[in-house]
């Protein structure tokens, strides 16, 4: 368990449905919105740095943006990101 960090709920991985993906056109894919903010679900968090009163930590978030953890330090947040069993990427 990773400490001195504000968890913002439990986590779970989520799943993306196959059949949503799939290509109903031969010629070009168009994604849905919904399904453009879906990739990655499931298997990316974004590490972004940020500044909260005046203290720097790192925002880890799932690829749909839901919160995941505040941590203090970079190697914290990644290591939160791998704990859930996600690929940690950062944002700048």
């Amino acid at each position: 368990m990773i400490n001195n960090c504000l968890w913002f709920a439990d986590y779970n991985k989520g799943n993306v449905a196959e059949d949503s993906m799939k290509d109903t056109n031969p010629d070009r894919r168009s994604l849905t919105p919904e399904e453009l903010f879906s990739l990655g679900a499931g298997d990316i968090a974004y590490v972004k740095p940020m500044v909260v009163s005046g203290q720097s930590f790192y925002l880890v978030c799932a690829a749909d943006s839901t919160p995941i953890i505040l941590a203090p330090e970079r190697e914290t947040a990644f290591a939160a990101a791998r704990q859930h069993e996600l690929t940690p990427a950062s944002v700048h």
